[in-house]
């Protein structure tokens, strides 16, 4: 017992319980710190595997939505700045590339209203006659219209439509291609019609109103007679294709490619933006084994 304890130090003035502990101590992080590196390359490989597991996922949640949409198979070329091509149904029969350059956007007529108080502010009654055609813009900032082959649509205004609610319910409800809403603000709300692409869309509105309660030529917008603000004008998609001139009323095409969907998506002013899609079929997959 004498020697145990000369040697662990008593009666020399050293802590030998301090330095059991300590040698604990040493020991048990020594150990710790191998079982933590061991940890963190677990951790490691693990979260390795689940980024390489998210990977394939996305793989196979993009090869099976180009098999639902008939697009496998197809190579698109990588300029989508301004033309977007994808395959329709089986996609083109044959190889094929085409140069398409974009010189203007489709757009539709938009026309705004003065504003009113309110969305329940009476607009009057009668009625108002609706007609498309095409507008040509004059250099003195007025314009030309030509009605299309579609007869004017007359639109009752009636006392139950006498606000600008009920203005905007009448018009939506005629089932023309022109639709109507309301922007409100705290400085009160606006009309805004908007009709379809394509410069034959453009519409004019003639106003009718009863004498007992007036207010509806606010809403004409004819050459003789623009109360409405015109925001923007109905006009038809300009572009080349393989040096061809074309014109279409929307921005996606379904004729002009056979087996392709060609979207307009930006026209460049001041230039021209030449774009070159490819629809390239590869040789037959080979199964894996």
């Amino acid at each position: 017992m004498i020697s145990a304890l000369t040697a662990l130090g008593a009666g020399s003035g050293i802590d030998t319980s301090t330095l059991i502990d300590q040698l604990v101590s040493a020991e048990r992080t020594s150990r710790t710190a191998s079982l933590t590196t061991r940890t963190t390359a677990v951790d490691a490989r693990i979260s390795a595997m689940g980024q390489i597991r998210a990977g394939i996922a996305s793989i196979a949640t993009s090869l099976d939505n180009r098999i639902r949409q008939g697009g496998l198979g197809v190579v698109l070329g990588s300029d989508t700045a301004s033309v977007g091509i994808e395959a329709r149904g089986d996609g083109p029969a044959a190889p094929f590339e085409s140069a398409v350059r974009v010189d203007q956007l489709a757009a539709f007529q938009t026309l705004r209203s003065v504003r009113l108080a309110s969305a329940a502010a009476p607009v009057g009654t009668g009625s108002l006659t609706l007609t498309l055609g095409t507008r040509t813009p004059r250099a003195d900032g007025g314009f030309d219209f030509a009605a299309g082959v579609a007869a004017p649509v007359q639109i009752a205004i009636g006392a139950g439509d006498n606000s600008l609610t009920g203005l905007r319910d009448a018009i939506n409800r005629a089932g023309t291609s022109v639709r109507a809403s309301i922007v409100a603000d705290s400085a009160g709300a606006t009309l805004v019609l908007k009709g379809a692409s394509g410069a034959a869309s453009a519409f004019t509105l003639t106003a009718a109103a009863d004498a007992a309660a007036p207010g509806l030529d606010r809403f004409d917008y004819r050459p003789a007679a623009a109360a409405l603000t015109l925001g923007s004008e109905a006009v038809d998609a300009q572009l080349l294709v393989d040096g061809v001139a074309v014109r279409r009323a929307s921005n996606v095409i379904d004729d002009l490619l056979p087996g392709a969907r060609v979207r307009l998506t930006a026209a460049i002013l001041g230039q021209h933006v030449d774009a070159t899609r490819s629809f390239r079929h590869p040789p037959p997959m080979t199964a894996l084994s």
